[in-house]
């Protein structure tokens, strides 16, 4: 009997031949992962390539009824562990394994250090980056867990929930929130040049206490920033420039 082959348009995101696999689908990618994780003992269950079809349809309607995406699956794959390849439900746990708040949120603040000195930051899940940019980046790091804990569980189980997520974007000098356009590095660089000018001739020739306020706490932040090492907050240049600023001892209008 002539069998007819399926149209690729009306073959699944799982099944799919995709160009970045070289004209794999994303099943056969991870059928090939599988076994080469654990040679000789995955691919022994497979004798016949129906076998093989069988494997692939299951696991393509189990990722499509729990809306798995491919992240997730490239996720599970650096979580596997043990002597034998883990099973189909297995596998799902792996996929999408419980996430504790707390430990989420000392996560999210790490990660959020990190992306202050111009690092993507560790993030075991998009989905914590996405609520960490939900709860917004002062309030993740000037407070502490206690203080966030209902605002922060409740984030990150609705962005859990959502079930995809946008992959965590390269650093710039603010969280980007997704559908908005963070400031450019190009433009970061820009007014951080504006701003250390004025402050640098500022610094040259204004006292350190003016009008009896005392300001030298400002010119040390300005100068780390500068400086370049070991930044501080951006909040933190913020306030010590409109602190300068409101003394008139820079102008950057």
């Amino acid at each position: 009997m002539t069998q007819i082959a399926q149209s690729t348009s009306s073959l699944s995101d799982w099944a799919r031949p995709r160009p970045t696999l070289d004209g794999k689908s994303a099943l056969t990618h991870l059928f090939n992962r599988l076994d080469g994780s654990y040679p000789g003992k995955f691919r022994s269950a497979f004798t016949t390539s129906d076998s093989i079809d069988n494997w692939k349809a299951t696991w393509e309607a189990a990722f499509i009824r729990e809306g798995i995406q491919p992240q997730e699956v490239a996720l599970a794959l650096d979580r596997m562990k043990g002597e034998w390849p883990p099973s189909l439900p297995e596998f799902l746990a792996l996929c999408r394994p419980p996430v504790d708040p707390e430990q989420a949120f000392y996560v999210a603040v790490d990660g959020m250090q990190a992306r202050q000195r111009g690092e993507i930051g560790n993030w075991p899940h998009p989905a914590i980056y996405w609520a960490a940019v939900r709860i917004g980046q002062h309030d993740m790091l000037a407070s502490g867990y206690s203080g966030l804990k209902g605002r922060w569980s409740n984030a990150l189980r609705d962005v859990m929930s959502k079930g995809k997520w946008a992959d965590v974007p390269e650093p710039v000098l603010a969280l980007a929130a997704p559908g908005q356009s963070p400031t450019s590095d190009a433009e970061a660089r820009d007014q951080l040049a504006k701003l250390n000018a004025a402050v640098a001739g500022a610094i040259k020739s204004v006292p350190a206490q003016v009008g009896g306020r005392d300001l030298r706490w400002a010119h040390k932040i300005i100068e780390a920033d500068r400086a370049g090492k070991q930044r501080p907050p951006m909040v933190s240049v913020q306030m010590a420039e409109r602190a300068l600023r409101a003394a008139g001892e820079i102008d950057c209008a």
